[in-house]
Protein backbone atom coordinates (compact mmCIF):
# COMPACT_ATOMS: atom_id res chain seq x y z
CA UNK A 1 0.00 0.00 0.00
CA UNK A 2 2.85 2.55 0.74
CA UNK A 3 4.67 1.70 -2.93
CA UNK A 4 1.18 2.63 -4.62
CA UNK A 5 0.70 5.74 -2.56
CA UNK A 6 4.60 7.03 -3.35
CA UNK A 7 3.85 6.30 -6.78
CA UNK A 8 0.22 7.93 -7.06
CA UNK A 9 2.25 10.88 -5.74
CA UNK A 10 5.18 10.85 -8.05
CA UNK A 11 3.10 10.41 -10.91
CA UNK A 12 1.58 13.19 -12.56
CA UNK A 13 -1.88 12.36 -14.59
CA UNK A 14 -4.31 15.29 -16.85
CA UNK A 15 -7.21 14.44 -17.27
CA UNK A 16 -10.12 11.56 -16.52
CA UNK A 17 -8.59 9.75 -18.93
CA UNK A 18 -5.56 9.54 -17.75
CA UNK A 19 -7.56 8.93 -14.50
CA UNK A 20 -9.22 5.86 -15.78
CA UNK A 21 -6.28 4.52 -17.22
CA UNK A 22 -4.44 4.29 -14.40
CA UNK A 23 -7.54 2.83 -12.33
CA UNK A 24 -7.71 -0.02 -14.84
CA UNK A 25 -4.04 -0.70 -14.89
CA UNK A 26 -4.01 -0.56 -11.14
CA UNK A 27 -7.64 -2.99 -10.95
CA UNK A 28 -5.92 -5.39 -13.11
CA UNK A 29 -2.62 -5.52 -11.21
CA UNK A 30 -4.77 -6.49 -8.18
CA UNK A 31 -6.36 -8.60 -10.07
CA UNK A 32 -4.05 -10.72 -11.18
CA UNK A 33 -2.42 -10.48 -7.46
CA UNK A 34 -5.36 -12.29 -6.18
CA UNK A 35 -5.27 -15.10 -8.92
CA UNK A 36 -1.82 -16.04 -8.16
CA UNK A 37 -2.36 -15.94 -4.11
CA UNK A 38 -5.33 -17.35 -4.16
CA UNK A 39 -4.78 -21.31 -4.15
CA UNK A 40 -7.87 -22.70 -4.74
CA UNK A 41 -8.70 -20.01 -7.63
CA UNK A 42 -10.80 -21.41 -10.36
CA UNK A 43 -10.69 -19.11 -13.27
CA UNK A 44 -10.62 -18.11 -16.91
CA UNK A 45 -6.43 -19.03 -17.11
CA UNK A 46 -7.74 -22.28 -15.84
CA UNK A 47 -4.97 -24.25 -12.84
CA UNK A 48 -2.10 -22.36 -13.77
CA UNK A 49 -3.20 -20.53 -10.34
CA UNK A 50 -3.44 -23.40 -8.50
CA UNK A 51 -1.03 -22.02 -5.89
CA UNK A 52 2.12 -20.09 -6.28
CA UNK A 53 4.36 -22.93 -5.32
CA UNK A 54 2.95 -25.21 -8.09
CA UNK A 55 3.60 -22.27 -10.92
CA UNK A 56 7.17 -21.69 -9.43
CA UNK A 57 7.79 -25.71 -10.06
CA UNK A 58 6.49 -25.71 -13.30
CA UNK A 59 8.87 -22.93 -14.69
CA UNK A 60 11.47 -23.55 -12.87
CA UNK A 61 14.34 -24.03 -15.64
CA UNK A 62 17.16 -25.79 -13.13
CA UNK A 63 14.19 -27.79 -11.41
CA UNK A 64 15.80 -31.65 -13.34
CA UNK A 65 19.64 -29.71 -11.52
CA UNK A 66 17.81 -28.86 -8.47
CA UNK A 67 18.38 -32.00 -6.14
CA UNK A 68 17.39 -30.30 -3.03
CA UNK A 69 13.88 -32.17 -1.12
CA UNK A 70 11.00 -30.73 -2.60
CA UNK A 71 7.41 -31.09 -0.18
CA UNK A 72 4.64 -31.68 -1.75
CA UNK A 73 1.89 -31.49 1.35
CA UNK A 74 -1.08 -29.53 -0.72
CA UNK A 75 -4.25 -30.97 -1.76
CA UNK A 76 -6.52 -30.30 -4.77
CA UNK A 77 -9.61 -28.60 -3.90
CA UNK A 78 -11.60 -32.18 -5.28
CA UNK A 79 -15.49 -30.18 -4.94
CA UNK A 80 -14.59 -27.58 -7.01
CA UNK A 81 -13.00 -30.48 -9.77
CA UNK A 82 -16.44 -32.34 -9.34
CA UNK A 83 -18.19 -29.14 -10.02
CA UNK A 84 -16.33 -28.25 -13.16
CA UNK A 85 -15.83 -31.66 -14.73
CA UNK A 86 -19.38 -33.33 -14.16
CA UNK A 87 -18.33 -36.84 -16.14
CA UNK A 88 -15.24 -36.98 -13.24
CA UNK A 89 -15.73 -39.54 -10.42
CA UNK A 90 -12.95 -39.37 -7.24
CA UNK A 91 -13.02 -42.22 -5.35
CA UNK A 92 -13.03 -40.95 -1.94
CA UNK A 93 -12.14 -43.90 0.08
CA UNK A 94 -10.21 -44.35 2.93
CA UNK A 95 -8.87 -47.37 1.36
CA UNK A 96 -7.37 -46.03 -1.40
CA UNK A 97 -5.79 -43.25 0.21
CA UNK A 98 -3.84 -45.39 2.35
CA UNK A 99 -2.94 -47.35 -0.12
CA UNK A 100 -1.54 -45.00 -1.89
CA UNK A 101 0.34 -43.42 0.62
CA UNK A 102 2.13 -46.72 0.74
CA UNK A 103 2.82 -47.18 -3.23
CA UNK A 104 4.22 -43.44 -2.88
CA UNK A 105 6.94 -44.46 -1.14
CA UNK A 106 10.20 -44.84 -2.79
CA UNK A 107 11.67 -47.18 -0.49
CA UNK A 108 9.25 -50.06 -0.74
CA UNK A 109 10.36 -53.00 -2.44
CA UNK A 110 9.10 -54.04 -6.42
CA UNK A 111 7.47 -57.16 -4.87
CA UNK A 112 5.23 -54.46 -2.21
CA UNK A 113 5.13 -51.85 -4.79
CA UNK A 114 3.27 -54.79 -6.77
CA UNK A 115 1.37 -56.37 -4.18
CA UNK A 116 -0.36 -53.19 -2.92
CA UNK A 117 -0.86 -51.98 -6.87
CA UNK A 118 -2.74 -54.80 -7.45
CA UNK A 119 -5.08 -54.48 -4.10
CA UNK A 120 -5.73 -50.80 -5.02
CA UNK A 121 -6.36 -51.58 -8.79
CA UNK A 122 -8.78 -54.43 -7.88
CA UNK A 123 -11.22 -51.81 -5.82
CA UNK A 124 -10.70 -49.25 -8.41
CA UNK A 125 -11.87 -51.44 -10.72
CA UNK A 126 -15.14 -52.22 -8.39
CA UNK A 127 -16.25 -48.80 -8.06
CA UNK A 128 -15.68 -48.60 -11.80
CA UNK A 129 -18.35 -51.39 -12.31
CA UNK A 130 -20.26 -50.08 -9.71
CA UNK A 131 -20.89 -46.65 -11.25
CA UNK A 132 -22.42 -48.86 -14.29
CA UNK A 133 -24.91 -50.26 -11.42
CA UNK A 134 -28.04 -48.15 -12.55
CA UNK A 135 -31.22 -49.82 -13.15
CA UNK A 136 -33.15 -50.09 -9.36
CA UNK A 137 -34.58 -53.97 -9.08
CA UNK A 138 -36.11 -56.21 -6.21
CA UNK A 139 -34.84 -58.97 -4.81
CA UNK A 140 -35.26 -61.31 -1.72
CA UNK A 141 -33.42 -61.54 1.25
CA UNK A 142 -34.34 -64.79 3.77
CA UNK A 143 -36.01 -61.81 5.53
CA UNK A 144 -38.12 -60.07 2.65
CA UNK A 145 -37.47 -57.94 0.21
CA UNK A 146 -35.63 -54.82 -0.42
CA UNK A 147 -34.11 -52.77 -3.54
CA UNK A 148 -30.69 -52.64 -4.74
CA UNK A 149 -29.16 -51.76 -8.08
CA UNK A 150 -27.71 -54.30 -11.01
CA UNK A 151 -25.47 -53.69 -13.83
CA UNK A 152 -27.90 -53.59 -17.13
CA UNK A 153 -25.05 -54.68 -19.40
CA UNK A 154 -23.25 -58.49 -19.33
CA UNK A 155 -19.73 -58.45 -18.86
CA UNK A 156 -19.42 -59.13 -22.77
CA UNK A 157 -20.50 -55.82 -23.62
CA UNK A 158 -17.18 -54.31 -22.01
CA UNK A 159 -13.80 -54.44 -23.63
CA UNK A 160 -10.79 -53.35 -22.20
CA UNK A 161 -8.15 -51.25 -23.30
CA UNK A 162 -5.00 -51.14 -22.02
CA UNK A 163 -2.13 -48.60 -22.99
CA UNK A 164 0.92 -50.23 -22.76
CA UNK A 165 3.34 -50.89 -21.11
CA UNK A 166 1.72 -49.74 -17.69
CA UNK A 167 -1.98 -50.56 -18.24
CA UNK A 168 -1.18 -53.87 -18.21
CA UNK A 169 -0.66 -54.11 -14.33
CA UNK A 170 -4.35 -53.59 -14.93
CA UNK A 171 -6.05 -56.52 -16.94
CA UNK A 172 -5.29 -59.26 -14.51
CA UNK A 173 -7.56 -57.51 -12.22
CA UNK A 174 -10.35 -56.65 -14.53
CA UNK A 175 -10.19 -60.46 -16.10
CA UNK A 176 -10.43 -61.73 -12.76
CA UNK A 177 -13.42 -59.11 -11.87
CA UNK A 178 -14.82 -59.98 -15.74
CA UNK A 179 -14.01 -63.00 -16.94
CA UNK A 180 -15.79 -62.51 -19.90
CA UNK A 181 -14.55 -59.28 -20.51
CA UNK A 182 -12.29 -58.61 -24.25
CA UNK A 183 -8.97 -57.08 -24.15
CA UNK A 184 -7.36 -54.62 -26.52
CA UNK A 185 -4.11 -53.25 -26.11
CA UNK A 186 -2.61 -49.98 -27.42
CA UNK A 187 1.49 -48.83 -27.39
CA UNK A 188 2.46 -45.51 -26.61
CA UNK A 189 5.16 -44.80 -25.09
CA UNK A 190 5.99 -40.91 -24.40
CA UNK A 191 8.79 -39.28 -26.08
CA UNK A 192 11.42 -38.39 -23.31
CA UNK A 193 13.18 -36.45 -25.61
CA UNK A 194 10.95 -33.96 -26.29
CA UNK A 195 10.24 -30.98 -24.02
CA UNK A 196 6.46 -31.63 -23.63
CA UNK A 197 6.66 -35.41 -23.67
CA UNK A 198 4.91 -35.91 -26.79
CA UNK A 199 3.13 -39.38 -27.21
CA UNK A 200 4.82 -42.04 -30.13
CA UNK A 201 2.88 -44.72 -31.75
CA UNK A 202 3.70 -48.04 -31.85
CA UNK A 203 0.65 -50.61 -32.86
CA UNK A 204 -2.47 -51.70 -31.96
CA UNK A 205 -4.18 -55.01 -31.24
CA UNK A 206 -7.83 -54.10 -30.51
CA UNK A 207 -11.07 -56.90 -31.14
CA UNK A 208 -13.32 -56.43 -34.26
CA UNK A 209 -15.96 -55.34 -33.14
CA UNK A 210 -15.76 -52.21 -31.17
CA UNK A 211 -19.10 -50.10 -32.05
CA UNK A 212 -22.29 -50.37 -29.16
CA UNK A 213 -19.64 -51.52 -26.58
CA UNK A 214 -18.80 -50.21 -23.29
CA UNK A 215 -14.94 -49.18 -23.56
CA UNK A 216 -12.97 -49.07 -19.92
CA UNK A 217 -9.00 -47.49 -21.12
CA UNK A 218 -6.57 -48.33 -18.52
CA UNK A 219 -3.79 -46.45 -17.77
CA UNK A 220 -2.26 -46.02 -14.46
CA UNK A 221 -1.52 -41.83 -14.53
CA UNK A 222 -2.86 -39.74 -16.34
CA UNK A 223 -0.32 -36.59 -16.62
CA UNK A 224 -0.27 -34.11 -19.36
CA UNK A 225 -3.55 -36.75 -21.13
CA UNK A 226 -1.03 -37.45 -24.51
CA UNK A 227 -1.50 -41.18 -24.31
CA UNK A 228 -4.95 -41.05 -23.12
CA UNK A 229 -5.65 -38.72 -25.92
CA UNK A 230 -4.35 -40.98 -28.74
CA UNK A 231 -5.80 -43.81 -27.74
CA UNK A 232 -9.61 -42.14 -27.44
CA UNK A 233 -8.84 -40.89 -31.04
CA UNK A 234 -8.00 -44.22 -32.30
CA UNK A 235 -11.33 -46.03 -30.42
CA UNK A 236 -13.37 -43.09 -32.20
CA UNK A 237 -11.86 -43.76 -35.80
CA UNK A 238 -12.88 -47.19 -35.36
CA UNK A 239 -16.82 -45.79 -34.39
CA UNK A 240 -16.63 -46.01 -30.73
CA UNK A 241 -19.26 -43.86 -29.47
CA UNK A 242 -16.89 -40.49 -26.68
CA UNK A 243 -19.91 -41.35 -24.49
CA UNK A 244 -19.24 -44.76 -24.41
CA UNK A 245 -15.77 -44.28 -23.03
CA UNK A 246 -14.45 -44.71 -19.41
CA UNK A 247 -10.90 -43.54 -18.40
CA UNK A 248 -9.73 -45.65 -15.56
CA UNK A 249 -6.85 -44.77 -13.30
CA UNK A 250 -5.20 -44.17 -10.33
CA UNK A 251 -3.08 -41.10 -9.86
CA UNK A 252 -4.52 -37.67 -12.46
CA UNK A 253 -3.39 -34.18 -12.10
CA UNK A 254 -5.38 -31.39 -13.45
CA UNK A 255 -3.68 -30.71 -16.57
CA UNK A 256 -4.58 -34.15 -17.42
CA UNK A 257 -8.09 -34.20 -16.57
CA UNK A 258 -8.44 -30.87 -18.44
CA UNK A 259 -6.52 -31.94 -21.74
CA UNK A 260 -8.87 -34.93 -21.87
CA UNK A 261 -12.10 -33.38 -21.20
CA UNK A 262 -11.56 -30.41 -23.56
CA UNK A 263 -10.84 -32.77 -26.19
CA UNK A 264 -13.77 -35.56 -25.53
CA UNK A 265 -16.27 -33.61 -23.43
CA UNK A 266 -18.62 -36.81 -23.53
CA UNK A 267 -16.05 -38.89 -21.94
CA UNK A 268 -16.30 -40.62 -18.28
CA UNK A 269 -13.10 -40.72 -16.12
CA UNK A 270 -12.76 -42.43 -13.04
CA UNK A 271 -9.53 -41.53 -10.79
CA UNK A 272 -8.38 -42.68 -7.22
CA UNK A 273 -6.64 -39.43 -6.41
CA UNK A 274 -5.76 -36.21 -8.20
CA UNK A 275 -2.46 -35.15 -7.38
CA UNK A 276 -1.70 -30.92 -7.15
CA UNK A 277 1.30 -30.84 -9.36
CA UNK A 278 2.27 -31.16 -13.02
CA UNK A 279 6.21 -30.71 -12.88
CA UNK A 280 8.18 -29.98 -15.28
CA UNK A 281 9.40 -33.10 -16.58
CA UNK A 282 5.81 -33.95 -16.61
CA UNK A 283 5.92 -36.04 -14.04
CA UNK A 284 3.01 -35.74 -11.51
CA UNK A 285 4.00 -34.75 -7.75
CA UNK A 286 3.98 -35.82 -4.92
CA UNK A 287 3.15 -38.84 -7.55
CA UNK A 288 4.95 -42.41 -7.42
CA UNK A 289 7.06 -41.68 -9.97
CA UNK A 290 7.36 -44.08 -13.29
CA UNK A 291 4.58 -46.47 -12.46
CA UNK A 292 5.90 -49.25 -15.33
CA UNK A 293 9.47 -49.47 -14.15
CA UNK A 294 8.48 -49.96 -10.56
CA UNK A 295 5.62 -52.37 -11.21
CA UNK A 296 8.04 -54.02 -13.29
CA UNK A 297 11.31 -53.98 -11.67
CA UNK A 298 13.31 -51.59 -14.52
CA UNK A 299 13.94 -48.76 -12.75
CA UNK A 300 17.77 -47.17 -12.80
Amino acid sequence: MNTLKTFLSKTPFKGKSSILSITGVLGFSYFMYSQINNKNSSNMFGNIFLNKKAYALRNDPDFEKNQQKREFFDKVDTDSLLKKYPNLHVLNLKTIELLIGQIRDKNISMEDFRNISKRLIRIILEETFAYECTEEVIKESPLGLYKTFRNPNKFSDYIAISILRSGNSMTDEILNLAPGISIGTVMIQRDETTEKKLPIFFFEKLPGQLENKKILVMDPMLATGGSASATINILIRRGVKPTDIIFVNIISCEEGLQNLFNQFPGIRIITAIVDPYLLPNKYIAPGIGDFGDRYYGTTH
